[in-house]
């Protein structure tokens, strides 16, 4: 099971939007994966992400300050 972590803060639209669009991804693909969203700062800062949203999968960074594209996000959540 792939482990997502989106990386923002509490209010960021741009995160949640991205949250909520790895998780329509992963169950309309039925992808066995846990999507999560991390707002604490001092954890975001473990991460090395300087802007958000920041997109974590299986603990390696993939990107950080924009929504990665559909195709993108297909081929690291494959």
């Amino acid at each position: 099971m792939k482990k997502v972590v989106v990386l923002g803060s509490e209010n960021c639209v741009t995160c949640t939007n991205l949250k909520d669009k790895i998780a329509k991804m992963v169950s309309d693909k039925n992808i066995p994966a846990e999507v999560s969203k991390v707002t604490d700062i001092v954890e975001v800062m473990k991460y090395g992400v300087m802007s958000v949203p920041g997109l974590v999968i299986d603990g390696q960074v993939k990107c950080s300050g924009r929504i990665p594209s559909d195709k993108e996000l297909n081929s690291w959540l494959a």
